[in-house]
């Protein structure tokens, strides 16, 4: 169900999660190398098209959270395990990155596989 403007003080009140218990235990753990995977949906995603594809390591596991892309198109909430990756600068801008650029994303695990 779309959140609407008369619903945030109910969200706010109640201290509502997007957190979600999630069956299967999660696929990758903190130092994981993991790839974006490489996708094109008609529908938004909360995967980056520049990570697509990209090799990064799991730095944080948050635990299981309602899967955003089909909550937000109506098709239930779907949880998922949700990480958060680094992606060096160097793998994803090229040479032209400085020493110590990189990229922090929060992912859901099926954005990722095994790099």
């Amino acid at each position: 169900m779309p959140v609407t403007p008369d619903m945030i003080p109910g969200i706010i009140a109640t201290n509502f999660s997007p957190r979600a218990d999630v069956p299967q235990a999660p696929a990758f753990k903190v130092g994981d190398k993991v790839r974006a995977v490489v996708m094109a949906k008609p529908t938004h995603t909360r995967l980056p098209r520049y990570l697509r594809g990209r090799v990064g390591t799991v730095v944080t596991h948050y635990g299981g959270f309602v899967f955003a892309d089909t909550r937000a198109v109506l098709e239930g909430d779907h949880p998922q395990h949700l990480y958060c990756v680094r992606f060096e600068g160097s793998d994803v801008w090229g040479p032209d990155a400085g020493p110590k650029d990189a990229i922090y994303a929060d992912l859901y695990e099926s954005y990722l596989e095994e790099a």
